[in-house]
This record gives C-alpha cells, structure tokens and sequence, in this order.
C-alpha cells in the first residue's frame, strides 16, 4: 500500500496510538512512545497493542518491543495503517483488517428512528457495550469482561 496516496492513514494511526495510551495511563499500564511505536502493556494478551509509526523499520520495531514485553509468551498485537507487508518478513501474521475512511466533505447524516444512545452506568450496560462492539467488528472468540 502506498503510504502517500492514503492521507487518512496518518490519522488514524495517531488516532490509535493516542487512544491506546490514555487507556494505558488511565489504567497505569506501561506505555512506550516514540515516532516508530507507540505500545500498551494490561499484561492480558486483549491489551497488549503496538501502533507503528509512518516511517518504522519492522526490524528496529520488533527489537523494541521485544525489550518492552519482554519474554511473555502470550505476544501482542501491533497496528499497522499502511498495511505494509514488510512486517509480514519480520514474523507477523495479517488479521482481518478494520476498514479505514475518510470522508472528504462531512455531510450530515441522519439517524435511524430505532437507534438509542445512552451513558454506560452500569455492570449491565458496560456488558451490553462491550457485546455490541464484539459482534460489531467482530472480535471472534472475545467475550465481555476481559477485554476492558
């Protein structure tokens, strides 16, 4: 994939890296921040996650977080939304990809009549959440709890 003709790629990586962090501060989990990897550590492979940076060289990377997670052999997930087939070289297996969009001109969208948006209050509503979002995607094989 070529990195320059995907603009939206820059965000959504910054985006990714960011989002992983404050959970990872929030929950005080090690974090590691640099322009080539940005990487959590719950100690529970669901959050074990690692954003590369544009410009990372998979063979630096992996050193990295290899130091990062140490021998845990339960692995980690690295985010990659360029889709670089590099990393392929340096041992890692492609997933399902999530879908990347960009919307050039934002245009108002209309809400379904049955759609219903709430707060998470609740034990319940936190599992009802977290259900929606692993059919959603879908996760396969995640269950509620563990992967908050």
């Amino acid at each position: 994939m070529d990195t320059e003709t995907h603009a939206g790629s820059n965000a959504a990586a910054a985006n990714a890296a960011t989002m992983w962090a404050s959970i990872a501060e929030a929950a005080r989990w090690p974090v590691l921040r640099g322009p080539a990897v940005t990487a959590v550590d719950s100690r529970q492979p669901s959050h074990r996650r690692a954003v590369a940076g544009r410009t990372a060289e998979p063979g630096v990377v992996v050193k990295m977080l290899d130091v990062f997670y140490g021998d845990d052999p339960t692995g980690y997930m690295l985010e990659d939304p360029w889709g670089r087939l590099a990393w392929r070289a340096a041992g890692f297996t492609a997933l399902e990809s999530l879908p990347i969009l960009l919307c050039e001109t934002p245009t108002a969208v209309a809400r379904p009549d049955d759609l219903h948006v709430s707060a998470v209050e609740t034990p319940a509503d936190l599992t009802t959440f977290e259900r929606t979002l692993i059919q959603a995607f879908p996760l396969t094989g995640r269950q509620p709890g563990p992967l908050w």
